[in-house]
């Protein structure tokens, strides 16, 4: 059985007139935003196709989306170093956020936090800063990440800490902007960290680069406990993103040693990996 046969297209949206840009699932999984160079965002349900939103708002190029827990709100950064919080029913943007300084691609990573309250944004300032998704008003501005434009922000499950990532990943805590681990394991010369996930104990964390090669790793000693070449076509796959990593949260936090994650990368392949 060949690769493709493994794979049954389900369904096919078609609303942009151009490069897709972002693509994020809702947290019920029942919906997708889109972004793309059409300047446009939209939601669409992924059972049907049917478009539920159509935005214009930001007027230029979107490369982050983020959907709040709650599944209400968008979090949307442009080229224009902006980041508008959009509701999805009404359509509108309550926040406009504009603390990043100007950079060549603008925003390049959002992430809400676990309670909904607050925004972390990545632009090619070398910044991360960390907001209030309803009043705009900075809580946090982490430059921890000299000459490195930030492509990956995650939080913690707690809400306590961000791990975000440039050419190395740093761990540092939302309340005081302190930094208290930086892994600096995975290859960086001409690489970048593109996703990072944490474990749903808040304990382990799994991230990826452009060398494709997923890193899982204590977050509070930087020990590498398991280390995974995609296993792909090496030569294909180096210098491409992953496309999804995701840990499992069936397996209860209590059994550490059952801890299981995804992660699917540029060779139509996803990939099972175990926690030994």
């Amino acid at each position: 059985m060949d690769a493709d046969s493994l794979y049954v297209c389900a369904q096919t949206y078609y609303g942009h007139t151009d490069e897709l840009t972002a693509l994020v699932w809702s947290p019920d999984t029942t919906m997708l935003a889109s972004a793309s160079e059409d300047h446009t965002v939209q939601v669409w349900n992924a059972r049907t196709g049917r478009t539920v939103m159509l935005y214009r708002g930001q007027e230029c190029s979107v490369r982050a989306l983020g959907w709040s827990p709650d599944g209400r709100w968008l979090a949307i950064g442009g080229d224009n170093n902006t980041i508008q919080v959009v509701n999805i029913v009404e359509q509108y943007a309550t926040v406009i956020y504009n603390g990043h300084a100007q950079g060549c691609y603008g925003i390049d990573a959002v992430a809400w936090s676990p309670d909904g309250r607050y925004v972390a944004s990545a632009g090619d300032d070398n910044r991360v800063q960390v907001w209030d998704a309803f009043t705009g008003q900075c809580k946090v501005i982490y430059e921890g990440h000299l000459d490195c434009w930030v492509l990956a922000v995650a939080w913690s499950p707690d809400g306590g800490w961000i791990a975000s990532g440039g050419d190395d990943i740093h761990v540092w805590s939302v309340k005081t902007g302190m930094c208290r681990q930086i892994y600096h394991k995975h290859e960086y010369m001409q690489h970048w960290i593109d996703h990072i996930d944490w474990s749903p104990d808040g304990c382990v964390i799994a991230s990826t680069s452009t060398d494709a090669v997923l890193h899982i790793w204590e977050v509070w000693t930087g020990l590498t406990l398991q280390t995974q070449r995609h296993p792909g076509n090496e030569e294909a796959c180096r210098g491409l993103l992953t496309n999804a990593l995701a840990w499992s949260t069936a397996i209860p936090a209590t059994l550490p040693g059952e801890r299981s994650l995804v992660f699917a990368s540029c060779d139509k392949t996803v990939s099972l990996i175990r926690l030994l």
